[in-house]
């Protein structure tokens, strides 16, 4: 098997047959569309079933959580080379052909990414523009990657955090191609990456800003520090952590906690204090 692209589904119905289309279309008998059906309640999985005929798609479930769901697709991919991509999203013509042969050619090399194109009602434009400087490193400052516009190989790969439904895919990135080899083609636009109102960048965005302190601890933990942060700045991003929902996750909260033990006692005790509490909210929620 070549190349496995893992699609998570939940609750795409209207955009879902759109998407297996933008696969379908350009793979072979040798390649394979991992579906992961996780948590559905509309007409998904009954959109996806009409596919099970092909040969080429496999359809998998997992419960709820994007980042489950993914993790299902890996353990069950077959394929040489891994591809991800979101079930709102849609992959542009010859995308899977052209990482594939690239990286068939270039043993030497660990992944391939072409251009996102971000596409809304109003405008269409690069998400991350690379550039001759761009490189792997430049995970420790941000997330340089859209998740379905890189293609990578099945070897030894670091899973993403079940409980992490925000920043997951930064956090994965910096475990598996953090300081690695990859081709970044300035030439192509890979993947178009559809935005609006019911997106996740736009509906969450507190819990992604929030959550950025998630990264921060998994950097620290693998002695990658980005920007070293003060006290009054960590204090800051601990205690927009400390007033979303992905705080109360058990895991989560020990990922930032033992990285950032000193600092997150005094950010609890401060929003202990009713007064700052409330301003604190105000500020930030």
């Amino acid at each position: 098997m070549d190349v496995s692209i893992i699609l998570p589904v939940h609750n795409n119905e209207n955009t879902i047959k759109r998407t297996m289309e933008s696969v379908l279309n350009q793979i072979t008998n040798h390649d394979e569309l991992i579906v992961v059906i996780n948590g559905s309640t509309d007409r998904s999985e009954e959109i996806v079933m009409c596919y099970a005929g092909d040969q080429r798609v496999r359809i998998e479930h997992s419960s709820t959580g994007r980042s489950r769901a993914r993790n299902k697709g890996l353990l069950s991919a077959k394929g040489r080379f891994i591809n991800f991509l979101d079930a709102d999203d849609t992959m542009t013509p010859q995308h899977i052909v052209r990482a594939k042969q690239f990286l068939i050619a270039n043993d030497d090399y660990d992944a391939y990414t072409d251009e996102t194109m971000i596409v809304n009602k109003n405008e269409k434009h690069i998400s991350i523009q690379y550039t001759h400087e761009t490189n792997t490193r430049c995970l420790k400052y941000n997330n340089i990657f859209e998740i379905g516009a890189v293609m990578f190989r099945n070897k030894s790969i670091v899973m993403f955090i079940d409980e992490l439904e925000y920043n997951e895919d930064h956090v994965f990135w910096i475990e598996n191609l953090m300081n690695r080899k990859v081709y970044f083609n300035r030439n192509f636009v890979g993947v178009h990456k559809f935005i609006d109102g019911n997106n996740t960048m736009i509906k969450y965005k507190k819990e992604m800003i929030a959550t950025q302190i998630i990264v921060s601890a998994i950097l620290k933990k693998k002695n990658i520090r980005a920007n070293s942060l003060g006290t009054i700045e960590l204090l800051k991003k601990e205690l927009k952590f400390l007033l979303v929902e992905s705080s109360k996750n058990e895991k989560l909260f020990e990922i930032v906690n033992k990285q950032y033990s000193h600092t997150m006692i005094l950010a609890r005790m401060i929003l202990k204090i009713p007064v700052i509490n409330k301003i604190v909210i105000r500020h930030y929620l």
